[in-house]
C-alpha cells in the first residue's frame, strides 16, 4: 500500500473480473523509532563500521590538527576504545576504514594504508607511490592526489583498495604489498564507495552523480558493468545500493525486484553478518529492517518533529541497528529500536 503498511498478492484467472484468491501478507502498521544505549560523541566521526567477531563497531573520529583516532566500541561490554594512529593528521573527509574478514581495522589516510592489530596494539603500514601509469591529474588540485578513498576485500582476504583518480584498484595482500590491479575507467574521481558483494567488486567512480563500475574482485580484472547508486552496503552476495527508490544488484549482474514494500527512497543502507539488511531515509525519518530472505520484518519512523540527522547506520551481530546521530550540532552513537 502507499503508506508502506501491507501488501496483497492477489491471483486472478483469465475471466474479466475474476478473482482466483488473495493472500494478504500484512507487516503491521510501523512503530516509532527510539533510540536505546546512547553514548555521547566529541564531534562528529566517520561511517559506523560493524565486527561480528568481536560484536563491536569501528568509527574514526579526532581533532583538526590532531591525528586521527580509532574507536572501537564493544556491543556487549558498553566499553569505548580509543587508539591514536601515530604519524596521521585527522581529515574527516578523506578519511577511510574497513574491518578484514580476521577483525583488523585497516585505515586509508592520504596516501597511507594502516592495520591496527588488535591482539597485539601494534599498527603497521604502507605509503602508496604518488605517481604510476594509472594516476590521473585531479582536476580540483591541478596535480596527481592520490589519497585512499575506499578499501574492501574480496573473498581471498585480500584488499582492494580505491584511490582518487587512479583508474585501478590496488590488491593488497596481508604483508601489505600490491600483488595486482583491476583496471575501472579513466576519468573518474573513484572516491563514492567500495564494496565487494560475492565474486564482484563495485565501486561509485563519480560520487556526485551516483555512477559507478562493476568487475571480478580479482586481481587482473577489468569493469564490465555500470550501475548507479547514491550507497551501497554489502547483504550476502548481494549488493544493497541506497536511492529513490532503493534496489538490489547481484553476482550476476542483474536487478533482482526488493520484495514490496519498498521505501520510496533510501539514502543510508547497512548490511548484516546473515545477510539482513536495514534502510533508512533522513527526508522522512523512516527505518525499515529486512530478514535473509529480503522480506520487510520491522519498520518504524521517529515521531513527528523529533528526527534527529543520522549520518551512518550499522548492524550488529545480533542484527541490531546502531547510528550516529546528529542534534543542534551535537552528536551520539545510538542503538536504534522500534516502540509499537
Amino acid at each position: 500500500s502507499s503508506d508502506g503498511t501491507s501488501v496483497a498478492l492477489i491471483s486472478v484467472t483469465d475471466l474479466p473480473g475474476s478473482i482466483a484468491g488473495a493472500l494478504p501478507t500484512p507487516i503491521g502498521s510501523p512503530g516509532t523509532i527510539a533510540g536505546r544505549d546512547s553514548l555521547s560523541l566529541s564531534g562528529p566521526v566517520g561511517p559506523l563500521v560493524a565486527d561480528s567477531k568481536r560484536d563491536a563497531m569501528w568509527f574514526l573520529g579526532g581533532v583538526s590538527g590532531g591525528p586521527i583516532v580509532l574507536y572501537g566500541y564493544g556491543v556487549a561490554t558498553t566499553g569505548m576504545a580509543k587508539v591514536p594512529i601515530t604519524g596521521t593528521r585527522y581529515d574527516p573527509v578523506r578519511d577511510r576504514l574497513a574491518v578484514a574478514p580476521n577483525g583488523e581495522p585497516w585505515i586509508g589516510a592520504g596516501s597511507e594504508l594502516i592495520v591496527y592489530h588488535p591482539l597485539t596494539v601494534s599498527q603497521t603500514r604502507v605509503t602508496f607511490a604518488s605517481s604510476d601509469p594509472d594516476v590521473q591529474m585531479d582536476p580540483k588540485s591541478g596535480k596527481p592526489d592520490p589519497w585512499i578513498a575506499g578499501i574492501a576485500f574480496n573473498t581471498n582476504g585480500q584488499a582492494l583498495v580505491a584511490r582518487n583518480w587512479v583508474r585501478s584498484l590496488a590488491v593488497v595482500d596481508a604483508s601489505l604489498s600490491v600483488v595486482g590491479r583491476i583496471d575501472i575507467s579513466d576519468g573518474f574521481a573513484m572516491t563514492g564507495g567500495i564494496a565487494v558483494a560475492g565474486t564482484r567488486v563495485y565501486v561509485i567512480a563519480d560520487p556526485q552523480s551516483g555512477f559507478g563500475f562493476g568487475a571480478d574482485a580479482t586481481p587482473g580484472a577489468q569493469a564490465d558493468t555500470k550501475f548507479s547508486a547514491l550507497g551501497m552496503a554489502v547483504v550476502g552476495s548481494r549488493l544493497l545500493v541506497a536511492g529513490t527508490p532503493p534496489g538490489w544488484l547481484d553476482a550476476n549482474r542483474g536487478n533482482p525486484a526488493m520484495i514490496a514494500p519498498v521505501l520510496a527512497s533510501a539514502d543510508l543502507v547497512a548490511g548484516g553478518p546473515d545477510g539482513t539488511a536495514a534502510l533508512y531515509s533522513n527526508e522522512t525519518g523512516q527505518l525499515q529492517l529486512r530478514d535473509k530472505d529480503g522480506k520487510v520484518s520491522a519498520q518504524g519512523v521517529f515521531a513527528a518533529g523529533a528526527a534527529p540527522r543520522i549520518t551512518t547506520i550499522a548492524l550488529d551481530a545480533k542484527d541490531r541497528v546502531w547510528a550516529v546521530k546528529s542534534v543542534n550540532g551535537e552528536y551520539s552513537l545510538v542503538r536504534l529500536d522500534f516502540v509499537p
